[in-house]
């Protein structure tokens, strides 16, 4: 799990984003967002905190295959703060 504080500004732009365009199961606090990074698949849970901080979780590697997709779990912090890195730039960008 990688936790970053945001500005304000960058932390409401973020939970738009993330209300607008991620997906949340009913009674979670965290949203599932799908990004491609070059050509690579990725699902992140994010979860926004109190204070203007934000929590990436986890993130899955999804592999598309011939015989079906394989997943690898992502817990490793410099990953993990590379994708919550581009969600903010991501979310700052929409919101202008």
């Amino acid at each position: 799990m990688v936790i970053k504080k945001l500005k304000p500004d960058q932390y409401h732009a973020l939970c738009h984003c993330l209300q607008a365009k991620a997906y949340a199961e009913p009674l979670d606090a965290s949203y599932t967002v799908k990004m491609q990074v070059n050509s690579m698949e990725y699902a992140v849970k994010i979860q926004p905190e109190e204070e203007c901080c934000v929590a990436a979780l986890q993130a899955l590697l999804i592999e598309r295959e011939e015989d079906g997709p394989s997943f690898e779990l992502i817990t490793e912090s410099p990953l993990l703060a590379s994708l919550l890195e581009l969600l903010v730039f991501q979310g700052m960008r929409q919101a202008l």
